[in-house]
């Protein structure tokens, strides 16, 4: 029951950090920022208390980015490979993502992509607004993600409008 319990009551927070076989933070620096000493609410007590019996097992990470496993001049999934010093790569990528997307494959257009959950909260209902017009200035758009099933559709219907220029 003490690993249930924290200043005598039942807190299943404190179970939750003490008895995890890890605990992932949204970044590096939030980890830092959440075991400051200077930080006196219980939540961060208890972070700290955690860190203390298990630091090897609490760990910030950048938004899920590993810069080695991701980085374009070495990953081999890649259908070339390119770098900030050597860009050459980077045109083929792009046509190659867009052929695969079965989108016009036109290089001189600019591509942009929106992976979000599809809420309101996210933009998602400003997004299937904002197609055509993107569109019709000539990006390409790749849509992405899952959420409340109308605004899904709605990408989707905005999608299927202008296909070989958007993906959903």
């Amino acid at each position: 029951l003490d690993q249930l319990t924290y200043a005598g009551r039942l807190h299943l927070l404190y179970a939750g950090l003490s008895q995890a076989d890890g605990v992932i933070t949204v970044s590096p620096s939030y980890l830092r920022e959440m075991l400051a000493p200077s930080r006196d609410f219980p939540f961060f007590q208890l972070c700290r208390m955690r860190q203390a019996a298990r630091a090897d097992t609490f760990w910030g990470i950048a938004n899920g980015f590993d810069e080695q496993r991701w980085n374009p001049a070495t990953d081999s999934t890649l259908a070339a490979n390119y770098s900030a010093t050597d860009p050459a790569g980077k045109r083929q990528c792009k046509h190659h993502f867009l052929q695969s997307l079965q989108l016009e494959a036109d290089p001189g257009r600019p591509l942009f992509a929106w992976a979000a959950r599809v809420y309101r909260e996210k933009g998602a209902d400003l997004m299937a607004e904002a197609v055509g017009p993107l569109v019709e200035r000539g990006v390409h758009l790749v849509l992405a993600g899952r959420g409340n099933p109308t605004l899904e559709q709605s990408l989707r219907h905005r999608a299927k409008q202008f296909e070989g220029q958007c993906r959903y």
